[in-house]
Parts: C-alpha cells; sequence; structure tokens
C-alpha cells in the first residue's frame, strides 16, 4: 500500500489474512509510506517496478492518475483510483472502493433516500459513484464549495438529509481527536451516519452523532470488501 502516513492502517493485516486463507506463501504486503508528489514522482521512476500491484490510499487516489497509462472503466467512471497492476510494461488503474460501497448499499436495507457526503476527494469520489449507481440522491459538502460547505451548511440545512457519509480523512489515527465542524444538533435517531474510516473504531464524528441518537458505522467492512476485489483485480487475467 502507498500513502503519506500509514500509521492507521490495517491494510497489511487483511491482506496477510487474505493470502493465508488461499493458502499463498511467496506473496507478501508492504506499506510504502511516500511524503510527497516529487517522491511520488521519484518512486514511479525507480521503485514502482519492484511491485506487481499497488493499493493507493490518502492523499494520493487523484494524484497518481498521471503516472498511469490505462483505467479500467470503472476506474474512469470514479476519477480516481485505489488500485493499481502492472500489465505487460504499463500501469493500469483501478477502483474498489466503489464497487465495495455499492456492494454494502446493494444487500443492506439501512440505506435512506437523501445523503450527504462529506468531502470531495478520491474516496468521495468512490462513494458518489456508488450512490448513483444506487439511485440515491445525494448533496455534497467541501472546504470550497460554495454551494454547501462546512461554515454555512447549518445555515442552509436541507431536512431531507438523512443519511451522512463522512468521506475526509479528519479524525483518524493519530489524530483521533479532530472532527469536523458539523452541527451534530440537526441529527436524531432517524440518522444513519457512516464514517470510512475504520481506526479508530469509533472517530470522534461517529461518537457525536450517537449522542444525538443517529445509527453509526465505521470503514471496517469496506475496508475488507476493497481488500478482496483489489485481490481478485491484481489476479484477473487480462
Amino acid at each position: 500500500m502507498l500513502g503519506k502516513s500509514l500509521t492507521h492502517s490495517f491494510s497489511k493485516f487483511v491482506f496477510e489474512s487474505i493470502f493465508s486463507q488461499n493458502n499463498i506463501n511467496n506473496t507478501s504486503y508492504s506499506l510504502i509510506e511516500i511524503s510527497d508528489l516529487p517522491q511520488l514522482r521519484q518512486f514511479f521512476r525507480t521503485q514502482a517496478f519492484q511491485y506487481s500491484g499497488l493499493n493507493i490510499t490518502v492523499p494520493y487516489k487523484l494524484e497518481v492518475l498521471p503516472f498511469l497509462n490505462k483505467l479500467t472503466t470503472v476506474a474512469q467512471e470514479i476519477g480516481a483510483v485505489n488500485c493499481i497492476k502492472y500489465v505487460e510494461g504499463q500501469w493500469e488503474g483501478h477502483n474498489t472502493d466503489g464497487p465495495a460501497f455499492l456492494e454494502i448499499l446493494n444487500k443492506s436495507k439501512r440505506w435512506n433516500s437523501h445523503a450527504l457526503v462529506l468531502g470531495n476527494g478520491g474516496a468521495s469520489k468512490a462513494i458518489q459513484w456508488a450512490l448513483k449507481k444506487s439511485g440515491i440522491t445525494f448533496d455534497l459538502v467541501s472546504r470550497t464549495s460554495k454551494e454547501y460547505n462546512f461554515e454555512n451548511l447549518n445555515q442552509k440545512w436541507n431536512n431531507q438529509w438523512n443519511t451522512i457519509i463522512q468521506t475526509t480523512p479528519v479524525g483518524m489515527f493519530p489524530n483521533s481527536h479532530e472532527t469536523l465542524n458539523f452541527p451534530f444538533d440537526r441529527m436524531n435517531e432517524e440518522f444513519l451516519v457512516y464514517d470510512l474510516i475504520y481506526n479508530p473504531v469509533k472517530t470522534k464524528f461517529l461518537l457525536q452523532a450517537n449522542e444525538q441518537g443517529a445509527r453509526i458505522y465505521n470503514g471496517q467492512e469496506m475496508l475488507e470488501i476493497q481488500a478482496l476485489l483489489s485481490y481478485e483485480y491484481w489476479n484477473r487475467e487480462n
């Protein structure tokens, strides 16, 4: 896995469990920390070819795109990648985050009809793709949006919102004390709140939502599903 800071990541454990369950003994999973874009560029010039496949995480799901030669249809539709592999001398990008979240949506009846997605990064783009595929209406909140941002959200609150999906890294270990500027008092027991973060198990955002009576879910299930989908993608015949 390639990302900026990976002290929070459970991915190595998840993938080593997959390898063990499938009796795979000649494969390893490494965590590769890349501090900035120049180092990312250098990595793809000199080191990336040592690997047959990579997961990509925060903050490089969009930044990695210029280093890829082609994208799968799903990755093109989402506009971000979290999974790449080396195919016949070229890097191909894929996205398993979107299909993983879509699987969660399809197998569960817990989702309501109008969602509010917090953040507009690579993870958010995968969530937006899954919501569209499921026919779930949503609005988007980001720091730079003039329509809905974290400063005007309370003032522009829409009472139709009843599902909140938190896609930013705010509150992720080791910064577990952090949370978003969000009008938590707007929530009640009819709300469903999903935070893509899985470490800590309950972010401060989820704890504050739960205090208002909302049903809360973290990103562990999505992590495990996307890991299996990544493994299948790496081993798929081209």
